[in-house]
């Protein structure tokens, strides 16, 4: 065995560490670009959605106590879209394959499709539930009617 020359050629091929890092990039990618493939909206998307409505329901809230008059947000479930009334920021669009499930109170308006949530100037609404759903995700947005505070619970998801 003496004189035997052994060579120490670099091993070929991938750590498993590489390879898993790999995995997770593609599996990150696939995540983000999948939804926009075949046009439906993410449970990502849906979430920020949500978000978008319970944040203009609030602001909606904020001016009716700051101006010291009566302000509506209004929710058009045929339309699809949510907006502060008399406001010029942009209406938040509802996706199509976002399910819409509503509850107001009597104190809200109605006229079809079209929802008005009332809020007074000293901070109260006339309350409501507003439901988006999709894949198994709900988004359910609540508003108070007693102190016209807007709540977001997601359940499912």
């Amino acid at each position: 065995m003496a004189g035997r020359h052994e060579s120490r050629r670099p091993l070929r091929g991938f750590s498993m560490l590489e390879t898993v890092a790999a995995m997770a990039i593609v599996a990150m990618l696939a995540g983000l670009i999948m939804p926009r493939l075949f046009g439906g909206t993410s449970r990502a998307g849906m979430r920020a959605v949500a978000t978008e409505v319970t944040s203009l329901l609030r602001q909606s809230r904020l001016q009716a106590m700051a101006s010291g008059q009566e302000t509506r947000f209004t929710f058009d479930t045929e339309g699809r879209t949510a907006q502060l009334a008399g406001s010029t920021l942009q209406p938040v669009g509802i996706p199509a394959d976002v399910a819409i499930d509503h509850e107001i109170s009597t104190r809200c308006r109605q006229q079809g499709a079209v929802i008005d949530v009332i809020f007074l100037p000293d901070g109260r609404s006339c309350g409501s539930r507003i439901t988006l759903s999709i894949d198994g995700l709900r988004a359910v947005i609540r508003t108070n009617w007693l102190v016209g505070t807007s709540s977001l619970d997601f359940v499912g998801g």
